[in-house]
């Protein structure tokens, strides 16, 4: 099992060189699609059915990087304000799970009880979401997350499992995206770390060998 907790990262990281990873990527992905565009513009005549349906298609999974890579991004700069404005409050651990208005996640199992903790709401929320976000970047079109509120003792547990999810991928404290396959993933898990340290929660991140799975632990509140 990979864990994020066992990797080099713990807190900190080099910020400026991620930006400019994820800038690198991002101009690289620009340059794909505005490439495949015009040689699609210029050869449409010349092209068949096929070769224009793959240019299409490489233009497409170039704008989806694109886009994936830019809400990363956004999602790790977020991470670092809401950081700062941290404001907990009980809260039943409960709401943060509802799938309402999400397609790609079901709730796997909820206590009958409401289940308190201490949190603030909107980052335990955006936790939740950066975590879903991530275990979805390496998983197969139309997979749904699975998600769980389960008590240890005086331990909450919030469970994110994604079935087919990729193991989350190496994180160089120094260079975060040099050697990754799954930018966006790395952004996410970045932004995730981020909010479970401002809120005091424990985040463990792993593969059981058939999904991406994630855990955020917080004190019960009496």
């Amino acid at each position: 099992m990979t864990g994020l907790g066992s990797s080099p990262i713990t807190g900190e990281y080099d910020r400026g060189r991620l930006l400019a990873r994820a800038q690198h990527d991002y101009n690289a992905q620009v340059a794909i699609a505005h490439g495949w565009a015009e040689t699609l513009t210029r050869m449409w005549d010349s092209f068949d059915d096929a070769e224009r349906r793959g240019a299409v298609a490489r233009i497409e999974q170039a704008i989806g990087r694109i886009d994936r890579l830019a809400t990363g991004v956004f999602a790790e700069a977020r991470a670092d304000e809401l950081a700062r404005t941290v404001s907990a409050a009980p809260l039943d651990a409960r709401i943060v799970v509802d799938p309402t208005g999400h397609r790609d996640r079901r709730v796997r199992s909820l206590p009958d009880r409401p289940v308190p903790v201490l949190a603030d709401r909107t980052v335990l929320g955006m936790l939740i979401d950066d975590l879903v976000a991530a275990q979805q970047a390496g998983a197969p079109p139309d997979t749904i997350t699975e998600l769980a509120v389960e008590t240890t003792g005086d331990r909450v547990e919030l469970v994110v499992r994604t079935p087919g999810g990729q193991p989350s991928p190496p994180i160089d404290a120094d260079d975060p995206l040099g050697h990754s396959s799954h930018p966006t993933a790395v952004l996410r898990l970045l932004a995730s770390r981020v909010l479970a340290d401002a809120i005091g929660a424990e985040l463990i991140v792993c593969h059981d060998g058939a999904a991406a799975v994630a855990t955020v632990q917080l004190a019960r509140v009496p």
